[in-house]
């Protein structure tokens, strides 16, 4: 198996805590639906094997689910690109792939676990972030996705370690073997380019370090994030090409 092969199956593996509806991580796709009529977290990536035939069931499993979502290629599975076309989906972006060799984080301060408590503003600061209806941007922020022991759930605070700080910035981990993945990273807009999300992904991975040891980070970024995540040390492997149908596509972050 090529390392970039291995790559791709651990991003599917660790979306296991959120995808509670549908999980199949098969040797050339995956699948990981949430159920939720929140796009991203309704989603596929094929990157070998029988395309046509993996395309073609990953477009079938979003229609019985009867949600929305994306469809990703990556690798061999891009000559899945015509099929989908015919089928009356487009191409809405290329993401890139990044990766960060093992390392532990940074502790901080103003980083913490989100409690139960803290959901409510999670929700909004996913609402803010991406543009989405608040219930709709949180809808896999659940008390049963913070009680599992494969995921950190963190937020930045700003102000005074009491009643007036305010969470600003927010980040879900999960994790694959040897693999920490980032799924979501949210920034108040009117906190944003102060440095609180270089913060929170390293604070976030000290407590998930803490846990158990050193692991190699993922993200899928968006072409404007990507920059970002260059700054602390990582970098692109390749570009997951995101297909969905056009009535979808307002809802996509």
């Amino acid at each position: 198996m090529s390392d970039l092969h291995r790559v791709r199956r651990a991003f599917g593996e660790s979306a296991a805590p959120w995808a509670v509806t549908t999980h199949d991580v098969g040797e050339h796709h995956w699948t990981a639906f949430s159920g939720t009529q929140q796009i991203d977290y309704n989603i596929a990536l094929v990157h070998g094997g029988d395309v046509q035939v993996l395309v073609a069931a990953a477009m079938a499993a979003l229609a019985d689910h009867e949600v929305p979502g994306l469809i990703m290629l990556a690798g061999e599975g891009l000559s899945g690109a015509q099929v989908m076309a015919d089928a009356g989906w487009v191409a809405a972006r290329a993401m890139p792939l990044m990766r960060r060799p093992a390392n532990a984080g940074v502790a901080a301060d103003d980083v913490r676990e989100i409690t139960p408590a803290d959901l409510p503003r999670t929700r909004e600061l996913a609402s803010e972030a991406f543009g989405l209806g608040r219930e709709l941007a949180g809808a896999v922020f659940t008390e049963d996705l913070l009680a599992r022991d494969d995921v950190v759930f963190g937020g930045l605070w700003e102000g005074a370690p009491d009643e007036t700080s305010s969470m600003v910035c927010c980040g879900l981990l999960c994790r694959a073997e040897g693999t920490s993945v980032g799924w979501t990273l949210a920034t108040d807009p009117a906190r944003q380019r102060r440095g609180h999300a270089s913060r929170l992904v390293a604070g976030v991975k000290h407590i998930d370090a803490g846990t158990r040891g050193p692991t190699e980070d993922l993200c899928l970024a968006s072409i404007p994030g990507a920059p970002l995540y260059e700054h602390i040390g990582f970098e692109r492997l390749e570009h997951w090409q995101v297909w969905t149908r056009p009535r979808w596509m307002l809802g996509a972050s």
